[in-house]
């Protein structure tokens, strides 16, 4: 007997079933869901991550995830970013972030246009790049009792906002901080750039914490940047947005190398020499005992020397 064709119920029937046992299949293992969101180019993706976070910083979690969606970067890993101690329910909770990424952003791009080229580097050709965070409201969540717990006993929410970056394959590495540390020998680039963007912007602001990774595409190294800080005169850049004093604090550690010179960008020894006039001004001391606070720290910087 020759086989019966389906009828056309029976095809939506069998689509339907298709399309549950695909939503089943997103649902085994503990999972988050987000709901749709464009990139920068306008490319629309959903993120699935997982409940458990593989790192955290100081006001974040971050989670590793997968991207979903009709865009080139479908199906590529990402890390989601949520807050710790909050719901991010308003957008505005994360909007400094992403205002730090994309004034960054911009300065990396005028600096490898104007200047990148023309620096006597012993790794160039070069390229830097920031990578800008994507923001998404959480869909659906299949935490149970069994997974990790955040915020005081409080999990992750429906309708909170994350932020999701590009995964960076890679050694990942911190070349500078927004408090004064800098590794010069992983990159004299980094700390130059950090110096520059001061300089650049009349001393306004300064792109610091400068972390990524740095790695070969063929005859190209790359600096695929992440998460930066950015210190500004009216403190306008979020929680790690020191001000003027981080500034200084970056300035006082930085030591001008060849790139700065290239750049012919003001010798930090100066504002250094500076700082330490004026941390002296009106102390007077016998014994180590009666030291300042202001002077102990001196102390403390030329040991560094």
């Amino acid at each position: 007997m020759a086989e019966r064709a389906p009828f056309e119920g029976e095809l939506r029937d069998e689509k339907e079933e298709k399309a549950r046992l695909e939503q089943n299949a997103l649902r085994t293992n503990n999972h988050i869901l987000t709901q749709d969101f464009s990139d920068e180019y306008g490319n629309k993706y959903w993120a699935k991550f997982k409940t458990e976070h593989f790192d955290s910083g100081v006001s974040r979690f971050a989670f590793k995830g997968t991207l979903r969606g009709s865009g080139p970067k479908k199906d590529q890993q990402c890390v989601v970013k949520v807050f710790k101690d909050e719901f991010a329910k308003d957008i505005d909770l994360w909007v400094p972030d992403l205002y730090t990424s994309i004034r960054a952003k911009e300065l990396c791009k005028e600096f490898n246009d104007e200047h990148v080229p023309t620096l006597r580097l012993a790794e160039a050709p070069v390229k830097m790049e920031f990578v800008l965070p994507m923001l998404a409201r959480v869909d659906e969540t299949t935490m149970n009792n069994s997974a990790t717990t955040l915020r005081k006993n409080k999990k992750i929410a429906k309708q909170e906002f994350v932020a999701i970056e590009q995964f960076i394959e890679g050694e990942y590495v911190k070349f500078n901080s927004n408090a004064g540390y800098e590794q010069q020998e992983l990159s004299e680039l980094m700390p130059a750039f950090t110096h520059w963007t001061w300089e650049r912007t009349a001393r306004k602001m300064m792109v610091c914490d400068l972390q990524g990774v740095k790695r070969k595409e063929g005859n190209v190294t790359h600096y695929i940047l992440t998460d930066p800080a950015i210190h500004s005169v009216d403190e306008t850049f979020g929680l790690t947005d020191c001000g003027a004093t981080g500034m200084y604090k970056v300035l006082t550690a930085h030591r001008c190398n060849d790139i700065c010179k290239q750049l012919q960008l003001e010798d930090t020894s100066v504002l250094r020499l500076m700082l330490l006039v004026e941390l002296l001004k009106n102390t007077g001391t016998t014994y180590n005992f009666q030291l300042t606070e202001n002077e102990k720290k001196m102390n403390e910087l030329e040991k560094r020397e």
